[in-house]
């Protein structure tokens, strides 16, 4: 057991270069300079390593997953601590029965774990055999957990004929380390309608006093949405008390077409003078919806006319005003009644200015709780909310399932799974997700989000795990600063061609506003959904999974060139790892000429004095060995390479699609 820990310390202790001492692969400088939850599980693991040598637990038995009682010889674990030997095997008709399985697991310990025991993914038994053995406590529990995701569908216990296995490993609740740690169930393979793990948590003596003994089952879900603490979450923000770098998004000036609806009146309205608005942001889908169309368009504008096409109004439009008007506001957005549908010149306006029209939101509803626009919004009189909560005795321990959390309720809903909500996602200052369960603020400016919950154990806040199209350094996908510029063009990329259109044609209608988002990181506008300023680097995408070519639904023919990304349907990951000008432009004039001149001012180009003159106001450093530079004067501001702000370089390649190959 010594040599064990010892080799397991010596793997996780190395010394750099010049001889600092890494624990885990940072050195102690790093750890101290690293976010609170980190520095609290680096010592968690310095304290258990130490520990582990005077205190050490009896090996455990490995898990036979085919039926058969585990063995010693057959378990391999990372901590060994979990471990019963010789459990108590009491009668399947006791309260506190366990399966084989089950009875060997100390519960009390994992819920007490340290953090590195999150390391380890504990293997439990089939799926099928789970559900079989529901007079066992804990797989009771869980299959009633699993239950609750799927609703009343039938839970697959195989994948292509290969049977799921369940697991499960421990992870801190939400941002305190301190706390008794969550249990996280995952399977694989993973059943259709169930992604990512699922969480279980420990009730403490303060929660049971609130849990009802009839049938052993209570609800932490509050049916309503309560709109005074929604409001408050972004008033707070608006006021500045969300952050060090507060948004009052609010108060723009707005363009002359552009229109609301008027919540209180209950019809469209225009050239309102720097309005306070929500914008609302849903899932069109299969449902009948009312469009501002020219004919009606006149009509709509007359008070109370929404009122008077109330049955031709979608749900989720319908309790957006309603919620809207709850939360005190008078005039909300909502595409479909707010650009004029038959209007080609309309819609390129209002499209060219998505990015103004979501930035500029007081505050963005996210209709994550339903995958039409005819779905009512989870939480509003005509759909409340409604959750049941399962609880088991566990060894002494109070066992329950919660209410999903935000990566689970949002990320994986049919909302998120949309191009266009992408974008109205990631330029909205403040959203407001409407999940079936609760509802989720997050903020450009914390890295934690608030949720809507009347339990004890939450504390109001959860961290952001944000899903890997997010993962950043800085708190936000499009961040200004704190990442390079490409790095998060990658991401972003990647994200948007793995979400569904659908119509093909609006593959760049739907990106307008993260391109308008990212010009000023660039220096350039983009050229079918490349940056100009990059062109020469980013003209190397490659496909991350199948790709088909993007063409008209009706002639069949290519919609946009094919060397663009744009002009494919499928995953793509953009490069950032040859930042070399390789190629060679020709203009129409027969001038050549390379990427990097027209990243330089245009009185350098030709002037190397002056080009080194430029040179020397840049700094170059790697992150996650991706080169960039920044400005001496502009350090917030991270570049693929150096680039001179827009209206001092050259135009850069002038490419066209008349000719679409």
């Amino acid at each position: 057991m010594g040599g064990e820990m010892d080799n397991t310390e010596a793997q996780s202790s190395q010394k750099t270069s010049k001889g600092e001492a890494k624990i885990l692969g940072r050195t102690i400088s790093e750890w101290a300079e690293s976010p609170a939850p980190d520095r609290a599980m680096i010592a968690d693991h310095i304290y258990w390593t130490s520990y582990g040598k005077t205190n050490p637990k009896p090996a455990p038995q490995k898990q036979d997953v085919s039926g058969n009682k585990p063995t010693r010889e057959k378990f391999e674990a990372l901590s060994k601590r979990w471990w019963i030997d010789t459990p108590q095997e009491l009668q399947a008709d006791d309260p506190g029965y366990l399966c084989e399985t089950c009875r060997h697991i100390d519960f009390t310990y994992l819920i007490n774990s340290p953090i590195l025991q999150g390391l380890e993914a504990i293997q439990l038994r089939s799926l099928a055999h789970i559900l079989e053995n529901e007079k066992s406590g804990f797989c009771c529990l869980v299959a009633s957990t699993l239950r609750d995701v799927i609703g009343g569908r039938e839970i697959d216990t195989t994948v292509a004929g290969k049977p799921v296995m369940c697991n499960m490993r421990t992870l801190p609740i939400e941002t305190d380390t301190r706390d008794p740690r969550q249990i996280l169930l995952g399977m694989e393979p993973t059943p259709d309608g169930i992604n990512g793990v699922r969480p279980i948590y420990s009730l403490t003596l303060k929660d049971e006093t609130l849990v009802s003994e009839i049938n052993g089952h209570k609800s932490v879900t509050i049916p309503q949405i309560k709109h005074d603490l929604v409001k408050k979450w972004y008033n707070d923000c608006n006021h500045g008390n969300c952050g060090t770098n507060p948004n009052n998004s609010y108060g723009r000036e707005m363009p002359k077409s552009f229109r609301l609806i008027d919540v209180d009146s209950d019809c469209i309205v225009h050239s309102v003078q720097k309005p306070r608005y929500v914008a609302l942001s849903y899932v069109w889908g299969a449902a009948r919806v009312l469009r501002n169309m020219k004919d009606i368009e006149k009509d709509l504008e007359v008070k109370g006319s929404l009122l008077e096409r109330a049955k031709e109004l979608p749900n989720t439009i319908k309790d957006a005003i309603s919620l809207t008007r709850k939360l005190g506001e008078h005039y909300l957005s909502v595409d479909s009644l707010c650009i004029i549908q038959d209007d080609p010149d309309d819609q390129a306006e209002q499209i060219t200015d998505i990015d103004l029209i979501y930035s500029s939101a007081v505050l963005t509803i996210a209709a994550a709780s339903g995958d039409t626009a005819d779905t009512p919004l989870a939480g509003m009189t005509s759909n409340p909310r409604e959750f049941r909560q399962h609880i088991e005795k566990i060894q002494g321990i109070s066992l329950a399932n919660r209410p999903a959390i935000l990566e689970q309720a949002i990320d994986e809903s049919v909302w998120n799974s949309r191009a266009w909500t992408l974008q109205e996602r990631l330029l909205s200052p403040r959203v407001l997700f409407v999940g079936k369960q609760r509802c989720f603020f997050s903020c450009q400016h914390r890295q934690d989000a608030f949720i809507e919950s009347d339990d004890v154990v939450e504390i109001g806040l959860v961290r952001k795990f944000m899903p890997e199209v997010f993962k950043s350094d800085a708190p936000l996908m499009m961040s200004s600063w704190g990442s390079v510029n490409i790095s998060s063009y990658r991401r972003v990329v990647k994200g948007y061609t793995s979400r569904h259109l659908s119509f093909a044609s609006d593959i760049l209608n739907a990106f307008e506003g993260i391109a308008n988002g990212f010009r000023p990181l660039f220096r350039s506008d983009f050229v079918f959904g490349l940056p100009r300023s990059e062109l020469d680097s980013q003209l190397l995408w490659q496909p991350s999974g199948p790709l088909t070519r993007r063409r008209d639904s009706i002639s069949g023919q290519p919609l946009f060139p094919s060397w663009t990304w744009a002009g494919w349907v499928g995953p793509v990951k953009c490069n950032t790892d040859e930042n070399l000008s390789r190629i060679e432009w020709i203009e129409s004039d027969g001038k050549a000429f390379l990427g990097q001149d027209f990243r330089y001012p245009k009185d350098a180009n030709q002037d190397v004095t002056r080009r080194e003159q430029y040179r020397a106001q840049w700094k170059e450093a790697l992150e996650n060995g991706v080169p960039y530079y920044w400005e001496r004067d502009n350090p917030r501001l991270w570049f693929f390479h150096p680039t001179a702000p827009e209206e001092q370089s050259a135009l850069g390649p002038n490419l066209k699609a008349q000719q679409i190959i």
